[in-house]
């Protein structure tokens, strides 16, 4: 999948709850609170290994913006779609049984405290858990970005480069405004999680319910490269 030039022509994409495609973004929110959206490959496609990158942008809505977005990758259906809010369309808004998308793997970008968190962190999550703060034994990590230079409450453009040998997914994060950068890495077998080495990818995000907060968050290029 190829939009490096954004979204005029979002061919071969589902978009489902609040997302649309706008222009040459595609936006997971739009600055009303209480939302979800999503949108994925309409095909599935190989994940045993692979590179992506995308750039994405946070802004507007309140002060301060909720909740986050993720990236997602799981072998269900183009249309699933999981809750708003803390949950970031991916899964519950705080750790409890209830799950989101199942059969699944996110790497989320969060940037509002709904369980402990923190205001501004990263991790991978599995199976739909809450991507807040980790369950015991789920084996899912948060990675608290305070003390980098990774702000992902500012409004800067940031860029997100993945790349999956079969084993460990790296990912780092890039304010496209400072070059300031981040890296993580994770042992993940996403064929597993998933139920199979094909599957559908795509991203995920939520806006505040209760609390009434919100963001306007878009992904602005994508690229997906199977190897």
């Amino acid at each position: 999948m190829d939009h490096s030039g954004g979204f005029s022509s979002p061919s071969g994409l589902q978009a489902n709850g609040s997302t649309r495609f706008v222009e040459t973004v595609g936006r997971l929110t739009d600055g009303d609170a209480g939302q979800a959206g999503t949108f994925f490959s309409t095909a599935k496609v190989g994940v045993r290994k692979f590179t992506t990158t995308f750039t994405v942008r946070v802004h507007e809505g309140t002060s301060p913006r909720a909740d986050g977005l993720t990236f997602i990758i799981q072998g269900n259906s183009p249309t699933a779609l999981g809750p708003g809010g803390g949950g970031l369309g991916y899964g519950p808004d705080g750790p409890r049984p209830e799950r989101g998308i199942r059969n699944s793997i996110a790497v989320k970008f969060d940037f509002f405290d709904n369980a402990g968190e923190g205001n501004n962190s990263t991790g991978l999550f599995t199976d739909g858990r809450s991507p807040t703060v980790p369950e015991a034994g789920s084996g899912d990590v948060l990675v608290r970005l305070d003390g980098t230079d990774i702000d992902l409450k500012s409004t800067r453009l940031f860029r997100v480069e993945m790349a999956y040998d079969g084993t460990q997914l790296r990912v780092t994060i890039t304010d496209t405004v400072t070059m300031a950068s981040a890296t993580q890495t994770y042992a993940v077998n996403i064929a597993s999680k998933v139920g199979s080495n094909v599957a559908y990818v795509g991203f995920t995000g939520g806006t505040g319910g209760t609390g009434g907060l919100s963001a306007v968050q878009e992904i602005m290029t994508w690229t997906f490269l199977p190897e």
